[in-house]
């Protein structure tokens, strides 16, 4: 990572402190639930673009239904995804991103829990755990920044604030 990254970055996590420390005055503390674990939210989140809710949905459930673990997911024939995912709309490119994010996530770290444990001393993140290496450099891991910035606040399971 270059230096000027590094600052932009350190920058943004600036404003978005600000920002919660904003809206924590005005609004008191958000307390986080998850809606599922990381791994599914990520699942989740590849299978709603350009799709609507209630169609994502289905197709997540049928994937889930079908095969019971990321493992079944990840080594299945692409045609047995894209017939699982079909409801949710463009199945051969998501039954293929689906696939290569589960293998790419599993070379990485050895298991598909990509969940991040954050403590938020003085309203600012730091993470415990390490992300895998190839997060943020490899476009076949995460659906476009747009797609993640609304994902990633249901990945993040939050420790109380010390």
């Amino acid at each position: 990572m270059s230096i000027n990254t590094s600052k932009k970055i350190k920058s943004r996590i600036k404003k978005i402190n600000m920002a919660i420390q904003l809206l924590e005055e005005k609004y008191g503390e958000i307390e986080w639930e998850l809606r599922r674990d990381p791994m599914s939210e990520l699942i989740y989140t590849i299978l709603s673009q350009h799709t609507s809710d209630i169609n994502s949905i289905r197709a997540f459930n049928n994937l889930i239904k079908k095969f019971k673990s990321f493992e079944l997911i990840k080594d299945a024939p692409i045609e047995d995804i894209e017939a699982q995912i079909y409801t949710g709309g463009l199945a051969k490119i998501k039954a293929s991103r689906i696939k290569e994010v589960l293998k790419i996530i599993y070379l990485d770290i050895g298991s598909f829990d990509i969940s991040i444990s954050l403590s938020i001393p003085a309203a600012h993140p730091t993470p415990s755990r390490s992300l895998p290496p190839n997060i943020f450099t490899n476009p076949l891991y995460l659906p476009p920044p747009s797609i993640v910035s609304c994902c990633l606040p249901n990945c993040l399971v939050l420790n109380s604030k010390t």
